[in-house]
């Protein structure tokens, strides 16, 4: 079972360096998934106000990484 448990592990390390980041992203998209439709109700800012996220918690995570 140690093994086993191992194994995933290294696979799962090959997809994920950064757990915080990992966590923040996920966070992010729930929480624009399901609070953008309710206050962006045109549709055309949605995709912008993602990226926008998205960007500001990859800047987040580099600078935190760089000092």
């Amino acid at each position: 079972m140690n093994a086993v448990r191992v194994v995933l592990s290294e696979l799962l390390g090959l997809f994920v360096d950064d757990w915080g980041f990992t966590a923040l992203v996920l966070a992010w998209v729930f929480t624009a998934t399901l609070i953008l439709p309710a206050i962006l109700t045109g549709g055309i800012w949605q995709g912008p106000v993602l990226f926008a996220g998205c960007a500001a918690i990859l800047a987040f995570t580099v600078w935190r990484r760089a000092r």
